[in-house]
């Protein structure tokens, strides 16, 4: 027979809890770097999270206490990623997830990050903004910032009113701009050189801005190479200012950066993982 207690429903736990809520809300999909992500939302506002990500963490924990007016704990939140992540990896769908630009087969696209999760969708007939399901999944570090609503109109002299780049180099750097939408080629290494108090770093600050603003535009030398992929793979546009030396390590780590690249460290907490860091970015320097 029975006992009563075997008969009673069993209490759900505070990990299934938040993964039910999690799968109720969210597609589960990873990258084809198998990275787990969860995607959520309404209408025309459509929000992507790496399930690692301190957005993850902040949002579902949010959305944790407004369904269920308690807290969920350190123990149980990491007990519940284990498992998403692992459906995620597992059962999920394999989808190009991007960080700020991407290339889709008929055009170019740059996320806003904008509370709208709206991107501009770049092709040979203009440009336009678009939301919802038919805009690539764009993730965000919190790091990142919005770039302006783009109004039409307006011309290059409104720019170079703004920087110092002298009229014989202003091609360059339009095609240099140009280059840093496009997610798919390899990338030139722009550095800014001029005398002390020429604006070097008002000029570069101005070219982050335009591309890829970021609460951070102008970073000092990085102190180790992990540093620099750390810091590369949370933004699309790489600046670093004042810098007067790099060892030939980081110079060719830069190289590597440019062109497309990878970088393997051990998984934390683990002996024998290796996490990989595979990425392709656009890079602007500055010396003193």
């Amino acid at each position: 027979m029975n006992s009563a207690e075997d008969t009673q429903p069993k209490r759900q736990s505070a990990a299934d809890k938040l993964i039910s809520l999690v799968t109720k809300e969210c597609q589960l999909i990873h990258d084809h770097k198998n990275e787990p992500f969860a995607v959520t939302g309404t209408g025309n506002i459509r929000q992507v999270f790496h399930l690692n990500g301190k957005g993850f963490s902040d949002y579902f924990s949010n959305r944790f206490y407004q369904e269920h007016k308690c807290a969920i704990s350190e123990m149980n939140f990491k007990t519940a990623l284990a498992a998403l992540a692992g459906s995620a990896k597992f059962s999920g769908d394999e989808l190009d997830v991007f960080t700020r630009v991407a290339r889709t087969a008929d055009a170019y696209w740059v996320d806003l990050c904008n509370s709208n999760w709206e991107a501009v969708r770049i092709d040979e007939n203009g440009w336009t903004v678009c939301s919802g399901p038919g805009v690539p999944l764009f993730q965000r570090s919190s790091s990142m910032q919005a770039i302006p609503m783009p109004i039409g109109g307006g011309t290059l002299d409104q720019l170079w009113a703004l920087i110092n780049v002298q009229v014989d180099d202003r091609l360059m750097i339009l095609a240099w701009l140009i280059e840093c939408l496009r997610e798919d080629t390899p990338n030139v290494v722009l550095e800014l050189v001029g005398e002390q108090g020429s604006a070097k770093s008002t000029t570069q600050e101005f070219l982050k801005m335009l591309i890829d603003p970021n609460a951070a535009n102008l970073r000092a030398a990085p102190k180790s190479e992990q540093d620099v992929w750390v810091g590369a793979y949370n933004c699309h546009l790489v600046s670093f200012e004042n810098i007067s030396f790099l060892p030939p390590s980081l110079q060719d780590l830069l190289c590597v950066l440019a062109t497309g690249g990878a970088h393997a460290a051990r998984t934390l907490y683990t002996n024998k993982e290796e996490t990989i860091i595979q990425l392709c970015k656009p890079i602007v320097i500055s010396p003193p």
